[in-house]
């Protein structure tokens, strides 16, 4: 068995590898998001509406037979960003059905979609979560959604 210093210097490695893989990252709590079933509960999955996040960015969506149509406006990109994000649906165990988002790039469902810059899955994004840096002295601010029209 090894002493304390050694394994408190292989603690200290693992500690620091595990800030090396999140540092520097973007944040998903920074970024707009589209929650699913938020929209759905909200009556947002039909028809045309607008949704404004705290950092200024916006994005029109359009429900559409097969899935949403996004148009989404940042202040970090100049153009206007256009997505097709469709959506299925899956059965509860109490009746109804609960609907997922389908991600454009890998095509697994998700819940909940993050604008970096495109509207994409968790898994296509390079974002970590805030948590990772958490600090008593720092704390992510989130952007969060602030209008719906």
């Amino acid at each position: 068995m090894g002493s304390k210093s050694e394994a408190l210097n292989g603690f200290n490695e693992w500690m620091w590898q595990l800030d090396q893989s999140t540092f520097g990252r973007p944040l998903f709590e920074e970024y707009p998001r589209l929650d699913v079933r938020h929209l759905n509960r909200s009556g947002l999955l039909q028809g045309t509406h607008r949704i404004e996040w705290s950092d200024g960015s916006a994005a029109e969506i359009e429900g559409q037979d097969d899935g949403l149509k996004i148009v989404h406006r940042t202040f970090r990109y100049p153009e206007n960003l256009d997505d097709h994000v469709r959506l299925t649906w899956t059965p509860c165990n109490f009746g109804g059905k609960r609907p997922w988002f389908i991600c454009p790039d890998c095509g697994e469902r998700a819940a909940v979609l993050y604008a970096f810059p495109r509207f994409r899955c968790r898994a296509c994004h390079p974002l970590v979560y805030a948590s990772t840096h958490r600090s008593e002295h720092w704390q992510p601010e989130p952007v969060v959604m602030v209008l719906m029209i």
